[in-house]
């Protein structure tokens, strides 16, 4: 037998699945936007030649660290040179780097954002409104009409109902007693 509590869990998973198809739908555009503003401003064309001077700055630098190695005279202090190493691998994928630490600003973006919240707010306070009416309806059978009328599948719910554990019993051994009081 399927319950309120039941149901109530069910609205809840429903609406934490709407809120986060907003969230990637604003993630999304959000993107979108973005990236527009990258590839209009011509940035791509800079990181190419960075990212291509990042990898002759690499290359001199094994260069380098070969040399001192091949040279008994000289000794490169294990921690500087692999330090400067990690740090140039770090640098190394330019493009990432820099699209990480740029911060965008556009009108847009603005509305985008503003929608979003105008959207979670909104999906939020119907989804409170439902689950009131809900603790208002008598029986499970009620509430699952509601959220039928109201354009909810149910079928999961549905499903949830016909999946009780019936159990063979055998009545001798219930009352070994010989009372069932």
């Amino acid at each position: 037998m399927l319950t309120k509590k039941e149901v109530t869990n069910w609205v809840y998973k429903v609406r934490e699945k709407a809120f986060m198809s907003l969230q990637e739908a604003y993630e999304k555009a959000v993107k979108e936007e973005e990236d527009r503003i990258f590839k209009e401003s011509g940035a791509a064309n800079i990181i190419k030649k960075l990212e291509a001077s990042m990898r002759e700055v690499n290359r001199e630098h094994e260069k380098l660290i070969n040399l001192v190695n091949e040279n008994q005279e000289m000794s490169y202090e294990t921690v500087s040179c692999y330090g400067l190493s990690y740090y140039l691998d770090r640098i190394d994928p330019v493009d990432r780097m820099i699209r990480k630490a740029i911060k965008y600003d556009s009108k847009k973006l603005t509305q985008l954002k503003k929608q979003h919240e105008d959207d979670e707010r909104k999906v939020g306070a119907n989804y409170a409104a439902v689950l009131a009416e809900l603790k208002l309806k008598s029986n499970t059978k009620r509430c699952v009409e509601y959220l039928k009328e109201l354009g909810f599948d149910t079928t999961s719910l549905e499903k949830l109902e016909h999946t009780e554990v019936s159990v063979q019993l055998d009545r001798r051994y219930l009352f070994v007693c010989g009372d069932n009081k």
